[in-house]
């Protein structure tokens, strides 16, 4: 019974597989190829590679540009920004190849193992953005984390509004946070005028691209910061800003959050066909020859192209041709979105020189350069609000801020400035006559600034014994009813605050942090300040911090050599 009941079955499955195959046939169906059909007609031009049949040329030859028949290449260049944009990157079996991320993305994703060519290949987009779009409609942001190697080059582009590198993570810190701020600013144009993009806009913001070489080491080296690089690809396409990220694994290095929004994926040479799959769905950047470098599989989101990237001939002569061609346009340069961190030596004589050339006759001087987080600027003492107290120990720059602060004030209508020091162990006095009333705040709106109009000026190096409460110095009666006195301004520095009232005395302040944390506590520093100081902050003399009105700012204060020849200095300016 078993045995033709097995017999039975065996010829049904037989005879069944029969009817479909003779059922496939009058169909026309061949289902040994079905399964690769829809993977053929997707890599048709990409497998197996053989770019051979690929025409390599020039990004001038691509972006025509001859200086054979223009030598002024800055005039072609003019001429294509007139034009409609069209932004070459290389050649397919068609010709010119060409990848815009404003139509195709709004982001792109690349890969390739060391020697593929990716920094070539983001060096000839650059400069084919560059070269067609002008530096009022399209700004860069390069953020290199190859040393600086790959963008140096393009530096000085009109169109780059910031530059960092891996040798300095607080610049790249920088960098993020002042690209998450550009974010907010657009978010907050589109919602004030009630528009769903930036393109909208009458007046649009220049198109921002940000450009991220080695993504492995940036989110190796700053993985917290990874939070706004995702929101900016999720938000972007509609704001104008767009990303395009380089890296050499995209299989393990790229978050599934960021990956979602990288429209265009690009797969140079590889080492793994996993790699290459997961980019491109296919295994064919892992077959690309090593002496091939700038070959790879671009998809654009519709079609998986073969490509080679256009090599720059002349990167030198082609960046300074766009940059004439801006200057001749009249068109400004990109102004910087950030800049790197507070220089450690800022020289009174030459560092400020210009700021101060530029802040006119103002009556509040400027003294140092302050930073907020993105970018550094002048920073004028604000006198106005009353004493000024400069507390730190030796050697950190008090002295050098106070004869910078007295040469400002020379330099302006001033009442009489008295000024107190040591000589050998006695205070010494002199006073420099001056305007008969000098008024800081010429004018104000705000109802809550308070307009001084000082009658005299003192200023008052190492004042520490005058405020000994024990003192019997008749200076030192002298200097505390300057202190309740409207018509007095006075500007101290001191060692330590244990004997200064700064809340009711000083409202303004130049703080030296003493690593210290309970000291730089009680003389008014941030608790979250002092947690940021790195060992630089607290070893750069004339690095401080200015506290204003509840305000706090990082500064640089100028420091020209020797606290003890500064001391000198003033003793002898007075």
């Amino acid at each position: 019974m078993i045995v033709p009941n097995l017999l039975g079955s065996l010829l049904y499955a037989i005879t069944a597989v029969s009817r479909l195959s003779k059922h496939d046939q009058s169909q026309g169906i061949d289902r040994d190829s079905t399964t690769t059909t829809a993977q053929q007609s997707r890599l048709d031009s990409a497998s197996p590679p053989s770019f051979a049949t690929i025409e390599s040329i020039s990004l001038e030859a691509a972006l025509a540009l001859n200086r054979q028949e223009d030598p002024v290449l800055w005039r072609s260049i003019i001429l294509r920004w007139l034009k409609q944009p069209t932004i070459p990157l290389g050649t397919d079996k068609n010709g010119i190849f060409t990848l815009d991320l404003r139509t195709h993305g709004p982001h792109a994703l690349i890969a390739g193992t060391t020697g593929s060519g990716k920094s070539v290949l983001l060096r000839s987009w650059c400069l084919a953005y560059a070269a067609t779009i002008p530096p009022d409609r399209l700004h860069f942001i390069f953020l290199d984390f190859k040393g600086g190697a790959a963008f140096n080059a393009l530096a000085s582009l009109p169109h780059t509004a910031g530059l960092v590198c891996d040798l300095n993570l607080k610049h790249a810190t920088r960098a993020l946070l002042a690209i998450e701020s550009e974010l907010q600013r657009r978010e907050q144009l589109v919602a004030q005028y009630e528009v769903t993009a930036t393109d909208d806009l009458e007046n649009p913001p220049p198109t921002l691209i940000i450009v991220i070489d080695e993504y492995h080491a940036l989110r190796g080296q700053l993985p917290d910061y990874m939070d706004r690089l995702s929101r900016i690809a999720s938000l972007g396409r509609s704001l104008g800003m767009h990303i395009i990220l380089c890296t050499q694994n995209p299989l393990a290095q790229v978050g599934t959050d960021i990956k979602a929004n990288m429209a265009i994926h690009m797969c140079l040479r590889v080492r793994d066909a996993l790699q290459s799959n997961e980019l491109i769905g296919s295994s064919a950047a892992a077959m690309i020859s090593p002496t091939l470098p700038g070959a790879g599989f671009c998809h654009d989101g519709e079609v998986l192209h073969a490509i080679r990237c256009a090599m720059v001939d002349k990167c030198e002569s082609l960046v300074l041709a766009i940059k004439d061609a801006s200057a001749m346009a009249g068109i400004p340069s990109a102004k910087a979105l950030f800049t790197p961190p507070l220089p450690h030596v800022v020289k009174s004589n030459t560092d400020l020189a210009s700021a101060v050339q530029a802040h006119g006759n103002h009556n509040d001087p400027i003294i140092a350069l302050g930073d907020d987080g993105m970018c550094f600027h002048e920073v004028a003492v604000p006198l106005c609000n009353g004493n000024l107290a400069i507390i730190g120990q030796r050697g950190r720059g008090k002295s050098t801020v106070l004869a910078t602060l007295r040469r400002r004030l020379k330099s302006t209508c001033h009442p009489p400035i008295h000024s107190l020091h040591v000589v050998q162990g006695e205070w010494h006095k002199s006073t420099l006559s001056g305007c008969s009333s000098f008024s800081p705040c010429t004018s104000h709106n705000d109802a809550s600034h308070r307009k001084y109009s000082y009658l005299q000026i003192w200023l008052i190096d190492d004042a520490d014994p005058l405020f000994d409460p024990y003192s019997t110095d008749p200076l030192s009666q002298e200097i505390r009813h300057a202190l309740q006195s409207p018509d007095s301004l006075a500007v101290v520095t001191a060692q330590s605050s244990r004997h200064i009232r700064l809340q009711d005395h000083f409202p303004n302040r130049i703080l030296f942090p003493t690593g210290d944390r309970s000291t730089d506590l009680i003389n008014g520093i941030p608790a979250n300040m002092i947690a940021q100081f790195d060992k630089a902050d607290l070893e750069t003399p004339g690095r401080a911090v200015l506290i204003h009105r509840a305000q706090q700012l990082l500064i640089q204060c100028p420091y020209d050599g020797d606290e003890q020849e500064k001391c000198k200095s003033f003793s002898q300016s007075s």
